[in-house]
């Protein structure tokens, strides 16, 4: 009889998938064989690509993995996130709870106002070998597929359950780290990276800075580039960049206006070969009319197809909406499901702009079905049953008389 430990690695890996986070942790403390076998798997779903946040417990788990002799050697991809304990009055479960956020809000404070937050990042870029990506954003990843949940920071989990809060993510809207210091956290957070790396002596390949939902950032990209906009430039306000040599554009995670992404499109135009567009949210502008049904993105792949100066080889669009209704794609043999994505690459893009134009259709939803009709017949009927029962009553009235 076959056991876990005779079967086939392929089928132990494949088992394992289905396994809920916890269960997966049972299964690799059942014995050093099992450990032993699905290390290589289990490193790189959990390993390879990692999301902190700055504070002592988080960045203390970065500074443990990068001491590990084989999963430093694993991690190549660091995300910071903006996660932030706020300064502001909130209602807690009990008075424990209430300690814990408190305690971890002062911790924080600490941690960013003596530095050490660029100890420990310094420290930990220092033994990562196989560093190749440093990523900052202000969301949780949804790509998780095992139980069903998101991919958060290292620690915010635990917050969330000793504190009954979840930790917001800063933005440039949003509270500073310290009152007396006016730069935002974000700012502070990006400041930090680049230090540690510096201090480290480590150049990773890319740097990415995701942020969702930042459509002034949009404005200001699409903007052009002027000597002379660059002489009149404040600190705050800097001139638009030029980026000539731009290849590839992926666009996602955010919510913009249609004429914003066309902006942005067309300023890189003579130079894009690669366009990507996942995960958007075309808004109106102004309120839809009561019974209209416009379609934001067939109007957009239209107007972008006849950017002159446009000429990519590459297109991939998929996961869209509009003021946050599914958009789809409907497929040209009869009964197919519709589609959420689609890809192309090749010399004949026109004929792909027309058929996202043709195919691509908003998930409305259904029409409200009001009461009128059936209340006008409720009133004629209730009118017919006064005028009988008047009748009624004036027959009675002549059955007195008489």
């Amino acid at each position: 009889m076959a056991s876990l430990l005779t079967i086939p690695l392929e089928l132990l890996v494949a088992i394992s998938a289905y396994l809920p986070t916890q269960d997966l942790g049972s299964l690799r403390l059942a014995c050093k064989q099992t450990e032993k076998s699905l290390y290589e798997w289990f490193s790189k779903e959990f390993f390879s690509k990692k999301q902190f946040m700055l504070t002592h417990t988080s960045l203390q788990a970065l500074v443990d993995i990068s001491k590990h002799v084989g999963l430093s050697k694993k991690l190549t991809h660091v995300i910071i996130a903006t996660n932030v304990f706020e300064e502001m009055p909130l209602r807690f479960r009990d008075e424990d709870s209430a300690a814990c956020y408190i305690q971890g809000y002062e911790d924080q404070k600490a941690l960013l106002n003596t530095g050490v937050d660029r100890e420990m990042l310094t420290e930990a870029f220092q033994r990562l070998e196989n560093l190749q990506t440093i990523g900052i954003r202000d969301f949780d990843s949804h790509s998780r597929v095992r139980d069903g949940r998101s991919w958060t920071s290292w620690g915010a989990t635990t917050v969330y359950r000793e504190t009954g809060i979840r930790l917001n993510v800063s933005d440039r809207n949003q509270a500073r780290y310290a009152p007396e210091v006016s730069s935002r956290f974000a700012s502070r957070v990006f400041s930090s990276i680049l230090y540690s790396l510096g201090k480290a002596n480590r150049q990773p390949p890319e740097f990415e800075h995701v942020i969702s939902n930042n459509e002034a950032f949009l404005r200001w990209l699409s903007e052009p580039a002027s000597v002379a906009a660059l002489q009149s430039a404040a600190f705050l306000n800097p001139v638009p960049i030029a980026l000539p040599r731009l290849k590839n554009l992926e666009l996602g995670q955010l919510s913009v206006r249609p004429g914003v992404l066309h902006s942005v499109v067309s300023k890189f135009a003579p130079t894009l070969q690669d366009l990507s567009l996942w995960r958007i949210n075309l808004q109106s502008i102004t309120p839809v009319p009561s019974g209209h049904k416009p379609n934001f993105w067939k109007d957009l792949f239209n107007q972008l197809s006849k950017i002159p100066q446009l000429n990519i080889n590459r297109l991939k669009v998929g996961m869209l909406q509009q003021d946050h209704m599914f958009v789809n794609f409907k497929e040209d043999e009869e009964g197919s499901k519709p589609s959420k994505e689609k890809e192309y690459s090749g010399k004949d893009m026109y004929k792909f702009w027309v058929q996202l134009k043709e195919q691509v259709s908003v998930e409305w939803p259904p029409e409200p079905v009001f009461a009128s009709d059936d209340g006008s017949d409720e009133d004629e009927d209730m009118d017919d049953e006064d005028e009988h029962l008047d009748s009624e009553d004036e027959e009675d009235d002549e059955d007195d008389d008489e």
